[in-house]
């Protein structure tokens, strides 16, 4: 599936459901998940409700929202995928942007399907999970966050991936165990337009 570069909108989670919004393709939910070591709220399993933003924020009444305890092993996330189990092309866009609250740090992950096993989707068969993200330092006041494709990166213990748009499996927010315990908003999430 294609993205033709007019519909950047991903979420603005106002419609208080799981969905991402149905535009350009795009037919993907949000999901929670983590290692195990640690709790997470919301909980992983089931459908991932937004939270309703405390005295809101402008015309905005919901968004993402996760907090947890210390983890030792990879972390915990917030993720959605773009076309379940396909690539998705969103190289009409220029990289991905939202509004951010909380304390501490998070990353902003575009999984590509070269880096995820075969049996999530992907194409890696070995050395995987070593994703393209970027990491974005909170502030405990709303600021909007601008991430461009070049911005991306790997960590280095998996296989090296040149990033490519035009094979984007999912979008995640994640913590690594450096960066629990946690508690962060995100809304208004879109790709940015060229």
């Amino acid at each position: 599936m294609r993205a033709a570069g007019n519909a950047p909108l991903i979420d603005d989670f106002e419609d208080n459901d799981s969905r991402i919004a149905p535009l350009e393709h795009r037919a993907g939910f949000w999901s929670a998940s983590n290692d195990n070591s640690g709790t997470q709220r919301p909980a992983p399993g089931g459908p991932l409700s937004m939270t309703r933003i405390p005295g809101g924020r402008g015309a905005s009444q919901f968004a993402l929202h996760t907090s947890g305890s210390k983890f030792t092993k990879w972390g915990a996330l917030l993720a959605a995928d773009f076309s379940p189990r396909r690539c998705y092309d969103a190289s009409a866009y220029a990289g991905i942007s939202f509004f951010a609250r909380g304390r501490g740090s998070f990353n902003v992950v575009a999984k590509m399907t070269q880096i995820a096993p075969e049996e999530f989707g992907g194409s890696c068969t070995h050395d995987c999970y070593d994703s393209h993200l970027a990491k974005i330092a909170l502030s405990s006041r709303w600021q909007e966050q601008r991430v461009t494709w070049a911005e991306l990166a790997q960590k280095g213990y998996g296989q090296p991936v040149p990033f490519d748009p035009r094979s984007l499996l999912s979008l995640e927010f994640t913590v690594s165990p450096d960066q629990t315990p946690f508690d962060f908003w995100v809304d208004d999430v879109r790709f940015l337009e060229r």
